[in-house]
């Protein structure tokens, strides 16, 4: 089954209205990582990934969704100031 690594950035919202979308993603049943106001989800099929953004389009908010962000496999994401654990989840996300 194919996977796809996505990355999901909010705009202009709240911690609040940031928390609405932890439903719509497990409803959808993909795995994902959240970092402030920023998703890392790895969705199992285009189905699987159009449904999400239809989810998340419900709930008003500006977004900008990367399906598929990085095929390249031998770039690994990067930060000094997330929790390396962190890190390794949304490596597994976006890049397996």
């Amino acid at each position: 089954m194919a996977r796809y690594g996505n990355i999901l950035s909010l705009y202009n919202c709240s911690d609040t209205d940031a928390a609405k979308v932890i439903p719509v993603l497990q409803n959808k049943q993909v795995i994902f990582q959240q970092v402030d106001h920023t998703f890392f989800i790895e969705s199992t099929s285009k189905d699987n990934t159009a449904a999400v953004v239809d989810g998340i389009r419900t709930l008003q908010l500006s977004f900008t969704f990367f399906h598929d962000s990085n095929p390249f496999k031998s770039k690994l994401f990067y930060s000094d100031d997330i929790d390396p654990q962190v890190i390794a989840a949304i490596n597994r996300i976006l890049f397996q």
